[in-house]
């Protein structure tokens, strides 16, 4: 078995959300959304540069993130077909268990938030940008059901 099986198996058992690598250097990262990968982007720039990563979900959002960070190649083991155009347009190989039209939200009931507000937007940073404040936001929203 190659050794991106094992990382792809890892993803499908849920045993981890998202593995980065880069040479010799394998990092694991465990979480719900899109946060995980944003945290990876600005904790280990230099770890995402020229890397393979092994995830989840992986939908628009998600690949300006991969873009913007310089990843080389992507497995998914869900893939949006909206991804599919910004990992080609910045030269990411990509492969994926399954394509599917959109990521849904969380409660099911829509797409997914941080794809519709990168929905029109093609430049990786514009959408980072985007989505930080979008996480913001929904963090505000979350804390004042809370409270």
């Amino acid at each position: 078995m190659a050794i991106s099986d094992i990382y792809k198996r890892e993803i499908e058992d849920e045993k981890c959300s998202c593995i980065i690598c880069n040479k010799k250097v394998v990092r694991r990262f465990s979480g719900r959304g899109i946060g995980v990968l944003l945290e990876a982007y600005e904790n280990f720039p230099q770890h995402m540069a020229g890397s393979t990563v092994f995830d989840k979900i992986i939908g628009k959002a998600a690949a300006l993130i991969l873009a913007r960070a310089g990843v080389k190649r992507l497995y998914a083991h869900v893939l949006s077909a909206r991804a599919i155009p910004v990992l080609v347009q910045y030269g990411i190989e990509w492969e994926a268990g399954s394509v599917t039209d959109n990521i849904t939200s969380r409660m099911g009931t829509g797409m997914c938030p941080m794809e519709q507000c990168v929905e029109g937007i093609q430049d990786p940073e514009t959408g980072i940008a985007l989505l930080k404040e979008e996480m913001i936001r929904l963090q505000g929203r979350k804390r004042e059901k809370g409270a």
